[in-house]
């Protein structure tokens, strides 16, 4: 993790798709292998459940329209090497962890004064780079929308580190600590409300409640995100439809472009679920649907890469089996979880990593994009470092 953190914070500034690459090779040879087997030799529910999930899912692509099996390689292949690192931060000593809290810390300060000086400036860092570095065309007229589109990405996973990041420094025992840590949250506010994504607010006010709520009840907070996430997953087709019954014409016309148009994708995306219910359509199938309609005098696509929504998606791609053995994985967990009291800074820190991401998925992201499941196993990783963060800070040594 320590060579982890460092290009996870270059990678973050440069939009985060080489997370993916900088997490898995973490995976690879920091892999604590003893732990590893130990826990393969006697795999529990949630594991055994996870493993089926996933078996599925990427199965579902020898029925999927689309033709490159890229996807299904990738969640076969990245998502054991992710898995590591989160298992190998969990297996450190006292020492290392302090060591990679205080790494952490400067990684993710340096990543959110990044985008704060891309706020301040105009994106003028990034918009350069891409002219100059990456050659892009400075008539092109959607450059200021991409470059917007890049940072917000790059903000995701800063934001998604920021909650154990704040907590750690709340644990020093030090009044300049715990205004450092108000500060990051600061930072964090400000990145996740700029670059024209709704979505970043909502993940970060949403991961700051559900780390409140683990605070109080770190086992039933747990829980409960667990579970609710389950029913969601379950349920996500029947919620649809009566959210958009809801949604009438005058109410439409006064929600942002952006929120109509998820609405439409979201309403073309519960019609194909009909279609196959069962099995779904197979994986990436949203790639190959073209259908596009009018939405306030402009043709929109129906269907943009991915349903912008991580349960409507897996009931696309895998149907019912696949989104009953996502749900049945997660209740799994909200099982063990209930079984052994976590720590309860660790518990805060999960809860708010975890929900961030939730909401970053349901409202925009493609579940299965590589970059963000590297950034949540990061992001998990450095949650699990909260362990015995504020006896480290009570036990160090005061100067006169």
């Amino acid at each position: 993790m320590r060579c982890a953190l460092p290009l996870a914070a270059l990678f973050t500034m440069a939009g985060g798709l080489g997370l993916s690459t900088a997490v898995a090779l973490t995976g690879l040879f920091a892999a604590p292998l003893r732990a590893a087997f130990r826990t393969l030799s006697r795999p529990g529910p949630a594991l055994l459940l996870s493993i089926a999930a996933i078996g599925w899912i990427a199965a579902s692509y020898a029925w999927s329209p689309y033709d490159r099996p890229d996807q299904a390689l990738k969640l076969v292949l990245l998502t054991p090497l992710f898995a590591l690192v989160p298992l190998a931060a969990s297996g450190l000593g006292p020492h290392a962890r302090a060591h990679l809290r205080t790494l952490t810390v400067f990684c993710v300060t340096a990543t959110l004064l990044f985008f704060l000086a891309e706020v301040i400036n105009g994106a003028a860092v990034s918009t350069a780079f891409k002219l100059h570095v990456e050659g892009m065309d400075p008539d092109r007229p959607d450059l200021a929308d991409f470059v917007m589109r890049v940072l917000s990405r790059g903000a995701t996973p800063a934001i998604m580190l920021t909650g154990p990041v704040a907590l750690m420094l709340w644990r020093g025992d030090s009044t300049v600590l715990r205004w450092s840590a108000v500060a990051i949250l600061v930072l964090a506010a400000i990145a996740s409300a700029s670059f024209r994504v709704e979505a970043n607010i909502l993940a970060f006010a949403g991961g700051l409640v559900a780390g409140a709520a683990a605070l109080f009840a770190p086992r039933r907070a747990l829980q409960s995100l667990l579970v609710g996430l389950a029913a969601l997953i379950l349920m996500a087709p029947l919620i649809m439809v009566a959210l958009l019954s809801l949604m009438s014409e005058p109410l439409r016309a006064q929600i942002p472009l952006s929120w109509e148009w998820r609405l439409e994708i979201w309403a073309h995306a519960s019609t194909l679920i009909a279609e196959r219910p069962l099995f779904g359509h197979g994986l990436d199938v949203a790639r190959t649907i073209d259908e596009t309609a009018m939405l306030r005098g402009m043709e929109i696509e129906l269907m943009s890469l991915h349903a912008h929504n991580a349960a409507l998606q897996i009931w696309l791609d895998a149907g019912a089996v696949g989104a009953a053995l996502c749900a049945g994985a997660l209740g799994a967990m909200a099982w063990a979880v209930g079984r052994r009291a976590p720590d309860t800074d660790v518990a805060a820190g999960v809860a708010y990593v975890v929900t961030v991401w939730v909401v970053s998925v349901m409202l925009g992201y493609g579940v299965w994009q590589e970059w963000h499941h590297g950034a949540l196993a990061l992001a998990l990783a450095v949650a699990l470092l909260l362990e015995g963060a504020g006896e480290t800070a009570r036990n160090l040594p005061r100067r006169a």
